[in-house]
């Protein structure tokens, strides 16, 4: 097991939803989330604050783990030290420079395992089809050819994609307080000049709102690890193109866009203008707006 897997099994084994009470007392967050949830913003405000309150404690679980195996790597605290997950609430926070170090000593292997893993998917399904004896096994299902693969759930369909298709650039998951808000960051890709974000949409329709919410993502990445550029690409399923928009980083855009999120954690009301969105949305049911 990894170093961040122990982390994530020992948080996990708390009571989560009264550390985050801990949490957001000691650190006086308003609220634990994921940038992935955030950059939903441009789609609608309401579903990026929902899906954050629905991950919200697996989110700060991430938090918490990253804090833990970090300060255990850098030799700043040992493993028979921490004896609760409590006790991480009062871990000194590395500094993004710490950060860094790791990154660029985890990069080649990281590196290394996702190109393989790459280079054997691209090789079953280009293949597969041919032999029966050559497949990978995903979510319990053998996978041979890309038809297969798009007949997976949407998550697991998204990631094997991903493994299939992104750039393949080293990165590390970590967290920041902006604003009130604790950010939990996982980028698909850091370099020295840029952050890197795949995405993949059924159509070329949705294509638009799917790229905003990339880029949203890539650029609240840019803003917390300090590059100056971002990159995007998301795969079009409909015609299978690659749609790729690397540019200039807005700490601008980053910081409005979290300050909006704020506000609707805050309790302001938000409207939507597209209704459609509403009919295929997760949170119909519970959704101010549908209601």
């Amino acid at each position: 097991m990894s170093l961040v897997g122990w982390a994530e099994d020992f948080v996990l084994r708390s009571d989560v939803g009264r550390l985050l009470e801990r949490f957001k007392e000691e650190r006086n967050v308003l609220m634990v989330a994921g940038a992935a949830s955030i950059a939903l913003m441009p789609w609608c405000p309401l579903r990026a604050y929902l899906k954050a309150l629905e991950k919200e404690q697996i989110s700060l679980v991430y938090y918490l783990a990253d804090l833990l195996a970090l300060n255990v790597y850098l030799g700043r605290v040992s493993r028979r030290e921490v004896r609760s997950a409590e006790d991480i609430l009062y871990l000194s926070e590395p500094s993004l420079s710490d950060v860094e170090r790791v990154l660029r000593e985890i990069s080649e292997e990281y590196v290394r395992v996702r190109r393989a893993r790459k280079k054997l998917l691209v090789s079953v399904l280009r293949n597969g089809g041919a032999r029966e004896d050559l497949y990978v096994v995903v979510n319990g299902r053998k996978v041979r050819t890309v038809q297969d693969v798009l007949s997976l759930p949407a998550r697991v369909r998204g990631e094997v994609l991903e493994a299939v298709f992104a750039e393949v650039y080293p990165t590390i998951r970590w967290h920041f307080v902006v604003n009130g808000i604790a950010i939990v960051g996982d980028p698909d890709g850091i370099t020295e000049r840029f952050v890197y974000e795949f995405k993949t949409t059924r159509s070329r329709f949705l294509f638009p709102y799917m790229r905003a919410i990339a880029l949203a993502q890539a650029e609240l990445y840019a803003r917390l690890f300090r590059r100056r550029e971002r990159r995007i690409q998301v795969l079009v399923l409909e015609d299978f193109k690659l749609e790729t928009d690397h540019g200039k980083a807005d700490r601008r855009k980053a910081d409005i866009l979290i300050g909006m999120f704020r506000d609707v954690v805050e309790g302001e009301r938000v409207r939507t203008a597209e209704r459609w969105k509403c009919r295929c949305c997760e949170y119909r049911g519970v959704c101010e707006i549908v209601l």
